[in-house]
């Protein structure tokens, strides 16, 4: 058993032995490397030709669509409905400026003709004032001239009064008169004084005169109801005969030229929406129908229950429709 160990051993110091100088040998013979040039190898690359193509992204909402323009007409006078236009039926088209309703003007008739004889008759006491303030100055200017003469004559029997070269009674008459042309000086200056604000008073007049005029004219011209753009009419309330108050609805009157389609989208859709973005609206009810819009705007606020925007749509309701088979 000894004996095939160390046979064993000699065996394997030998084959390593031999493998170290084998090593030994390779390594002095191998031959010295040669110097040259490096050469650049161009790198592999793959070229793929690029084509611009349009990237059409779908996003999908549901909503209601309702006239661009629609506008309730309400009364703006309380009257009577007199007469009512041949065209004033639903469904009836309308141009602007058409007389559709006409109610009973003549209380607001009779209000502008007494405006009208108000104003005409303070403009009649605003000539007499000017008048009298023409006269009162020229009675005026006399009663000066009579207070300057009976000024100097007091003065001058005063002085002869003082001297005693003129008796009492003259002077007392001479100061007596002096006294009376003041008097009615002062008489003069309180009555022209008093004109101004009579003269105020009546312009006020005559400027309330004048918008109870530009009122009652204005109910005259409420009372002839027209239509403010062409359309048609959806909804008629009031009949000849009817009795109206101020804001009572008359008609309805929608436009469907334009048609606005308020569309919810979930939220994260926002980043894609664009104004003037093209968009295709369909019936569910006509499923071979379908028409075109644009996004006219953009809601800028979310609702945070249903985590949706609302994006506005606008169709031209006068474009032809899209049929699909």
């Amino acid at each position: 058993m000894l004996r095939k160990i160390i046979v064993t051993v000699l065996t394997a110091v030998l084959c390593l032995g031999s493998a170290g100088y084998f090593a030994w040998w390779l390594k002095k013979n191998k031959p010295a490397p040669q110097e040259g040039a490096a050469t650049a190898q161009a790198p592999l690359v793959e070229i793929v030709k690029l084509a611009a193509e349009d990237v059409r992204q779908i996003l999908h909402g549901f909503g209601t669509a309702r006239s661009d323009r629609e506008a309730t007409i309400a009364a703006e006078v309380s009257a009577g409905v007199v007469e009512c236009a041949d065209s004033l039926q639903e469904g009836a088209k309308v141009e602007p400026g058409d007389v559709l309703v006409r109610l009973d003007e003549r209380i607001y008739r009779q209000e502008f003709l007494e405006a009208q004889a108000l104003a005409q008759s303070v403009a009649a006491e605003l000539a007499q004032v000017s008048v009298e303030r023409s006269n009162l100055g020229t009675l005026l200017e006399i009663a000066e001239s009579d207070l300057t003469l009976n000024r100097e004559e007091l003065a001058r029997v005063e002085r002869l009064f003082n001297q005693g070269n003129a008796p009492k009674t003259e002077y007392d008459d001479a100061r007596l008169a002096y006294q009376r042309s003041l008097s009615a000086k002062q008489q003069l200056d309180n009555q022209i004084a008093l004109l101004e604000p009579r003269r105020q008073r009546l312009v006020a007049q005559a400027a309330a005169a004048e918008a109870r005029a530009e009122r009652a004219q204005l109910n005259i011209e409420r009372c002839q109801i027209t239509a403010p753009f062409a359309g048609v009419i959806r909804e008629l309330m009031v009949e000849v005969g009817d009795r109206v108050g101020i804001g009572s609805p008359l008609f309805t009157l929608v436009n469907l030229e334009m048609i606005e389609v308020p569309l919810e989208l979930p939220v994260a859709d926002r980043p894609r929406t664009r104004e003037a973005a093209p968009v295709v609206l369909a019936v569910e009810s006509m499923p071979n129908v379908t028409w075109t819009g644009q996004v006219a705007r953009i809601g800028p606020v979310a609702d945070l229950r249903s985590r949706t925007f609302t994006v506005y749509v606008e169709v031209d309701n006068r474009a032809p429709v899209s049929y699909t088979h």
